[in-house]
């Protein structure tokens, strides 16, 4: 099968970044991988980066209107959704390519895999222009997103964008359901039974303040069944239906609103873009925390492993955590609680 390069920071936020001359290190604990921005990509078919291109113009049309402080379409948010989605896991796929070189072996799956085929929530913060908001950064690319790439973040000049995207993530907030999970190893998918009332276990916060929107996506019988509403069925993947966008508060509950614009922030942008940061760390903690609630009824060595992972990962997480905690006490003065 032919495969194209692709780029995953496309040429549009290359130039709108000014990046065509910068580098990044991701810091990974065995191996740190330096590299030109402009340069970080993967190779897929042919069919697929066409598919991938039409996502990049949604995505910029949508990323014009955030940064010009229009209120955004539902259309415009789900472009962004996709888009993080393709970015998310295009890193996932170059970072892993990367560190497989000389070594063999193939993903587990590719981009147009994960497309809108889960839960998924973006978080979204609007900063003052200036010079010294120029450029890109990325927040989560450390261990525990090569065994986990279901949250991100980056900061594209004075625009940030958090992506999470995992079953159930949405919908467990807004319902109250009692989700239990068995891990299937690496050659299963994991197994979920859901069921309506109960307990629903820990839930997640944002510390950040940011505006939040959230979309769930499901078996469509699940949508009925939780009374949540559904729009459509998905056209990429088979037997799941996406429900509605919607706004959501830092709690994430629903918060409806009458206009889907992403103010400008006032206050110290430092000390809430480490905030932002922070609350992708937290996302980590949190989704690796559900892995090891899971059960296990057949301790295989693909079980095993997952579990000795995971530990690995929540202890990294931790130990960026609190660097980051640091940084913004540092910053503001404040303690965290």
């Amino acid at each position: 099968m032919q495969r194209n390069f692709e780029h995953i920071i496309p040429t549009w936020l290359v130039n709108e970044a000014d990046l065509a001359h910068r580098k990044m290190t991701v810091a990974l604990p065995k191996r740190p991988i330096t590299v030109n921005m402009n340069r970080i990509g993967t190779k897929v078919c042919v069919s697929c980066n066409n598919n991938h291109a039409a996502i990049e113009g949604g995505a910029r049309s949508a990323f014009d209107a955030l940064k010009s402080g229009e209120a955004l379409t539902d259309n415009e948010i789900r472009n962004l959704l996709d888009w993080m989605d393709k970015v998310r896991v295009g890193m996932w796929l170059w970072l892993y390519e990367c560190l497989q070189q000389g070594r063999g072996g193939s993903p587990k799956f590719w981009i147009q895999n994960r497309i809108a085929q889960k839960d998924r929530l973006l978080v979204l913060r609007r900063y003052p222009k200036g010079a010294n908001m120029r450029g890109l950064a990325f927040w989560g690319l450390a261990g525990y997103f090569i065994g986990l790439p279901s949250a991100f973040g980056l900061l594209a000049n004075n625009i940030a964008l958090i992506s999470v995207s995992s079953e159930f993530f949405v919908a467990r907030h807004i319902r109250t359901l009692n989700i239990k999970r068995v891990l299937g190893g690496d050659q299963e998918p994991d197994y979920f039974d859901v069921q309506l009332g109960g307990n629903s276990g820990p839930l997640f916060n944002l510390l950040s303040g940011a505006t939040v929107f959230g979309q769930c996506i499901m078996p469509k019988d699940s949508f009925s069944e939780f009374g949540i509403p559904v729009v459509s069925e998905s056209t990429a993947h088979k037997g799941l239906s996406e429900g509605e966008i919607v706004s959501l508060n830092n709690r994430l509950v629903e918060s409806p609103v009458s206009s889907k614009i992403v103010p400008e922030f006032k206050g110290n942008v430092a000390a809430n873009v480490t905030l932002m940061e922070l609350d992708v760390i937290r996302a980590f903690q949190y989704l690796l925390a559900d892995v090891l609630r899971a059960g296990t009824p057949r301790l295989l060595t693909p079980a095993t492993t997952t579990m000795s992972n995971v530990a690995e990962s929540q202890a990294e997480a931790s130990m960026h955590e609190l660097a980051i905690r640091y940084k913004y006490e540092q910053l503001t003065g404040l303690k965290f609680r």
